[in-house]
């Protein structure tokens, strides 16, 4: 569709018309993408910019990325969230995806309308998206309740009171429409930003054929859960990512089975009963009670997970180094790592800096982990059979958990007489940055990593009274990260949890429900 529309503006400022700016935005998921995919992407977005350059076109790229708190693979490491699965919501697109596009288009309104001025009106901004009725039974449906026209924009949020214009130019494109369109520019009948050389290449080899064979075939439309053909290396929404398979067939693209390798992993532990956390993460205000109930994966889970995870970067930074080539993936940069231990700690997941020292460990020290793959996969059944059977309210709080140090304020900065603090809804808290989203610096994160760290780990890591909330008020006393504005609280409800989880000495019995009943049931 973008080679349409570029086509579209040249010829219309060919003939003298003015043309509005047209903003292109594209959703790049980051450390989530199949690597070729997203190379290729980011050669087609340079196209794109050289060729609106060189013929004077109106256009502009704007380019989407999850920040920290939305990157799926942190989250999942830090112990926040789980793997998405088949069956269940999309939660990954929609932090991979939507909520960057959604601020992105944000950001383009704010430009339009300091540009346009009072002559600004969201009526008058159309997205225009690429969807096809041809695509498939549910698409075509999706599309016909929504009112998609090839004819006219629809607006989306009309329901709500808002506006949201789209139109759908190739709502009624077949697709042999489509292969027909790129065959003409390949072949030099029309011309726009690409040859689409590079993209017939593309799907050939994420398919295992020429497209149109695949699409005679009936498996042209086949695509991941999000609705992508080629989505993120690490989905495990589908049984199987077929595409990054066949792509593993030919040897050009075998340094990304590592990749491949450590996705069928989580999808095989998924509903391991012993590679999830069994305390919930909110407690009975007024008994003090907690449930235990599967959440997130487990501390072990956790730390193997983020083990692999570096081996494959230092692996790949070996490779490369050998080629002569630019590194082709990064899973986990100095601001990943900082946000995984910050979320360690959040938790109560590891003593303080264990993140840091794992990251040290294979990238400075050598260690390497391979990633199991003959492993079974464990059904769902195995979860809700062991969730049925010590599903239960106990006790949990004790005397210290409200403790005025207990949660988002530090005892060791208010010891050493230079705590900052910051009073919100009544409550007092050690002041930290804030910003528009939890964020790392990356400076920071690098500096820490290679100059701060090994002094970190011998002032607390010796110490086991010393509980992991203290790794977070450290980092956040070097200014590292930055929270979220006004989620002071929330921190603080969860550093209590962590505390409290500390003062039992229930990490290492996280994943065990068994454990956790007997132990707690005593307090």
């Amino acid at each position: 569709m973008l080679a349409l529309v570029i086509m579209a503006i040249r010829s219309l400022t060919e003939r003298g018309h003015r043309v509005p700016t047209v903003h292109v935005m594209h959703a790049d998921t980051g450390l989530h993408e199949n690597p070729v995919v997203q190379a290729y992407a980011h050669r087609q977005i340079d196209a794109v910019r050289d060729f609106a350059d060189a013929q004077n076109l109106p256009l502009k790229v704007w380019v989407a990325s999850p920040g920290i708190s939305n990157q799926y693979l942190v989250n999942m490491i830090g112990g926040r969230t789980v793997a998405t699965v088949g069956g269940m919501d999309r939660k990954c697109q929609q932090s991979l995806k939507a909520a960057p596009l959604g601020k992105l288009r944000r950001a383009i309104a704010a430009e339009l309308r300091q540009g346009m001025g009072l002559s600004y009106s969201p009526q008058k901004v159309v997205t225009l998206i690429a969807t096809r009725r041809d695509e498939s039974v549910a698409r075509g449906a999706a599309m016909a309740a929504r009112g998609e026209s090839s004819m006219e924009p629809v607006n989306l949020e009309a329901d709500s009171g808002g506006d949201y214009w789209v139109y759908s130019p190739l709502a009624e494109w077949g697709t042999m429409d489509v292969f027909s369109f790129i065959a003409d520019v390949t072949n030099g009948r029309r011309r726009t930003y690409s040859d689409f050389a590079e993209l017939t290449e593309v799907y050939r080899d994420a398919g295992g054929d020429c497209m149109v064979n695949l699409h005679l075939r009936g498996e042209g439309e086949r695509r991941t859960a999000c609705g992508q053909r080629t989505g993120c290396w690490c989905c495990t929404a589908v049984a199987s990512d077929r595409s990054m398979e066949s792509m593993l067939q030919n040897e050009q693209y075998r340094w990304m089975r590592g990749l491949n390798d450590l996705r069928n992993y989580i999808l095989a532990k998924h509903y391991d009963p012993a590679s999830r956390c069994w305390l919930s993460r909110k407690i009975d205000k007024t008994t003090g009670q907690i449930r235990i109930a599967p959440n997130s994966y487990s501390p072990q889970m956790c730390q193997d997970l983020l083990r692999f995870a570096c081996t494959l970067d230092a692996v790949e930074l070996e490779d490369a180094e050998r080629l002569g080539i630019e590194p082709r993936f990064q899973l986990l940069g100095p601001q990943q790592i900082v946000a995984i231990e910050l979320l360690h700690a959040r938790y109560g997941y590891h003593r303080p800096f264990e993140a840091s020292s794992i990251w040290k460990d294979i990238h400075l020290n050598g260690a390497r982990y391979a990633i199991p793959t003959d492993l079974r996969v464990h059904s769902a059944s195995e979860l809700k059979e062991v969730s049925a059977a010590f599903d239960r309210q106990v006790p949990f709080a004790d005397d210290q958990f409200w403790g005025p140090y207990e949660g988002m304020r530090s005892i060791a900065h208010a010891l050493g007489d230079c705590e900052d603090v910051v009073v919100r809804g009544g409550v007092t808290y050690t002041r930290v940055v804030e910003s528009n989203e939890f964020d790392i610096d990356l400076e920071g994160a690098s500096l820490f990593l290679g100059l701060e760290l090994d002094y970190a780990v011998a002032k607390y890591r010796g110490i086991a009274s010393v509980p992991p909330a203290a790794g977070l008020h450290y980092l956040f006393g070097l200014g590292v990260a930055a929270l979220f504005k006004n989620s002071y609280k929330n921190w603080d409800d969860m550093l209590r949890m962590s505390n409290q989880v500390h003062r039992h000495g229930l990490t290492p019995y996280l994943s065990s429900p068994a454990e956790l009943v007997a132990r707690l049931s005593v307090k």
